[in-house]
């Protein structure tokens, strides 16, 4: 027995048909090789996102336990100080802690006792004109009149001011 092949023609009232399944089959085809493409894309992008925010995540845990170990350390050394001395030590806690805020702000209000006045220091305005008068100061030394004799000859008029 003798099998041939022979091409086999669709009739013309089914062809569209034919076509537009051979189409789908190829989009079919296409459209998961695009979802291929954009899992071996995507995917190591958000493996590698993932695997630093866990680092990042496990760094700051370590600082902030390194932290507080610190801290603990810190308040146990203080523990015989305060035991001897706890009023001293208590003081001194209040000022480290005042002089740390009060270096970061930039703006004072006080209350007066038994007044309703509030006066305003705007330390920030405050530093700048100070750091001006010393820009002018050393740029009139630059001029041949140096600083050091400024404030000797300023000193001097004070003196005989004080003294006639």
């Amino acid at each position: 027995m003798d099998v041939a092949m022979q091409f086999a023609k669709a009739p013309d009232e089914v062809r569209a048909a034919f076509d537009d399944v051979i189409k789908a089959a190829a989009d079919e085809e296409r459209l998961v090789n695009l979802a291929h493409a954009y899992e071996n894309e995507v995917l190591p992008r958000a493996k590698g996102t993932t695997e630093q925010m866990k680092n990042e995540a496990m760094s700051y845990k370590q600082e902030k336990i390194l932290h507080a170990e610190g801290n603990v350390g810190r308040f146990n050394a203080m523990i015989p100080e305060w035991q001897k001395a706890s009023k001293l030590v208590q003081t001194r806690l209040y000022l480290e802690t005042f002089g740390n805020i009060l270096s970061k702000t930039t703006k004072i209000i006080v209350e007066t006792q038994g007044s309703n006045n509030l006066i305003y220091l705007p330390l920030d305005k405050l530093m700048n004109k100070n750091k001006d008068s010393h820009e002018s100061r050393d740029s009139k030394s630059k001029d041949g009149v140096s600083a050091e004799n400024h404030h000797a000859t300023s000193g001097s008029l004070e003196s005989s001011e004080k003294n006639p």
